[in-house]
C-alpha cells in the first residue's frame, strides 16, 4: 500500500503534508516562471528531485526545502510518474493549487504533459 508521512506540526492544516502548495508558491521569492527556469540548472526543461533540494532550490525557497518538503513537492509535482517535472505539470499543479493531481485533472486546465527522455513512465 501507499505510506503516508506521520502526522506532525507543518505549514498543512490537517498535519498530513509536509508542505501546502500555498507554502510552497509563498516559499518560492520569485515568481513560478523565473522558479522554474531556475531550478532547470541543466536546462534541458524538466525539473528533478535534485533540482528542489540542490543548490537551485536553496538558492529558491526561502526558507530552503527540507528534504522531505523537497521530497513531497516533487513527487506531487510529477503527475506522469516520470521521475521528472515537465513545465505544464508545474504550471498545472499551481493552478490547480494542489499536489498530487491526476494527469486528467491537469489536461482539464489546459497541461500538455510531456514525459522526459529516458524515463519509464
Amino acid at each position: 500500500g501507499i505510506g503516508l508521512a506521520p502526522a506532525r506540526a507543518t505549514a498543512s492544516a490537517d498535519g498530513l503534508e509536509p508542505i501546502t502548495m500555498e507554502a510552497f508558491k509563498r516559499r518560492m521569492g520569485t515568481t513560478p516562471q523565473d522558479a522554474y527556469l531556475r531550478l532547470d540548472v541543466d536546462g534541458d526543461g524538466f525539473l528533478y528531485e535534485r533540482d528542489f533540494s540542490g543548490p537551485g532550490g536553496v538558492a529558491i525557497f526561502k526558507p530552503p526545502l527540507s528534504a522531505s518538503e523537497a521530497d513531497y513537492a516533487f513527487k506531487g509535482l510529477d503527475a506522469n510518474h516520470d521521475s521528472a517535472v515537465c513545465i505544464s505539470e508545474f504550471f498545472g499543479m499551481l493552478r490547480l493549487g494542489k499536489f498530487y493531481q491526476s494527469r486528467q485533472h491537469l489536461e482539464a486546465v489546459g497541461a500538455v504533459i510531456k514525459t522526459a527522455p529516458g524515463a519509464l513512465a
